[in-house]
């Protein structure tokens, strides 16, 4: 726009208006940097909100998972020294197993010998042809 020619009261008012113009401007960038501003203010307090719960939540999960490691580690101590002591008594029990089983084994020799003394013992001494 060109203002040469025109008089000075009409180039001030244009002057006036055009920086009113901008000052009005600048005002309306200045209020939507500030809205902005707090959406984002608003948006990051509900985030920090949101990852704190979460925070907690995980918390809260793994001190529940290291609970549970805990127990299960106690309840795998406790199966294993259960398993000791029935290891223990098996080898025990089988000991005394082939201790019977020997005992057993010499007695059924024994018998086996005693009977076959009784049956050379009761056996017919001779054999007759009916010759004389």
């Amino acid at each position: 726009m060109v203002l040469v020619g025109l008089r000075p009261e009409t180039i001030l008012d244009i002057s006036h208006r055009a920086l009113a113009f901008w000052t009005y401007q600048v005002n309306q960038e200045r209020l939507f940097m500030e809205y902005s501003l707090s959406r984002a203010e608003i948006k990051n307090s509900q985030m920090e909100k949101v990852m704190t719960h979460q925070n907690q939540t995980r918390d809260l999960e793994l001190n529940a998972m290291r609970e549970e490691i805990t127990s299960l580690n106690k309840r795998l101590e406790e199966y294993k020294q259960k398993y000791s002591e029935v290891s223990q008594l098996l080898i025990k029990k089988n000991k005394m197993y082939q201790s019977l089983q020997g005992l057993f084994d010499t007695q059924r020799f024994r018998m086996m010998r005693v009977g076959n003394k009784d049956a050379v013992q009761h056996a017919p001494q001779g054999f007759t042809t009916g010759q004389l």
